[in-house]
């Protein structure tokens, strides 16, 4: 009877002494999962970030170019102005006598030219006011590219958690309940 007694206090040592144990690794596992949330939370401010930075950017280089583009345009039209009225007056100095003869269809051709030039002008500022857009549009349509891929793989991550959380539940239970069976 004795060793009877003596076999199960050993057996129930052993056991208390197993069990001794599950906390300290279920201590480790919640901190292991807090871990991977922290991380989790962490990649997904940085990414935020990044798209946020990375859309401030865009915006800033957009307006830089179309200030410049319209500093660059204004200027060179300014430029062409002057020199324009430059030559006239030296060429008025020079050929007054035929000017007045030909005043008339020199102010039809000059308004003719500035119109071309004004259409030409706008045709051009229309082009490049449509490059601007096409690439602000394509840049939007990678943005929004990006955002689905991380929307899918924060879901994909999300579904992984989950699946590793409710395995390692399943372990607890049948860890306990393997404890449960075992004391019985």
């Amino acid at each position: 009877m004795d060793r009877n007694l003596n076999e199960r206090v050993e057996l129930l040592e052993a056991t208390v002494t197993g069990l001794s144990a599950l906390p300290d690794q279920f201590n480790a596992l919640s901190s292991q999962f807090l871990q991977l949330r922290q991380d989790v939370r962490d990649d997904i401010s940085g990414l935020r970030a990044d798209m946020i930075a990375g859309d401030s950017r865009l915006r800033d280089e957009i307006a830089a170019g179309d200030s410049r583009l319209r500093a660059d345009l204004g200027s060179e039209m300014r430029d062409t102005r002057k020199e324009l009225r430059s030559e006239m007056r030296d060429m008025r100095e020079e050929l007054r006598g035929e000017m007045r003869d030909m005043r008339e269809e020199l102010r039809v051709e000059m308004r003719g030219m500035g119109e071309e030039l004004r259409g030409e002008m706008r045709g051009m500022r229309e082009g490049l006011r449509g490059e601007i857009r096409a690439s602000h549009d394509d840049l939007r349509d990678q943005l929004s590219d990006v955002q689905k891929e991380f929307a899918a793989a924060l879901l994909t991550s999300h579904q992984e958690v989950l699946t590793q959380m409710r395995l390692l539940h399943e372990e607890v239970l049948t860890r306990i309940a393997t404890l449960g069976e075992t004391r019985s």
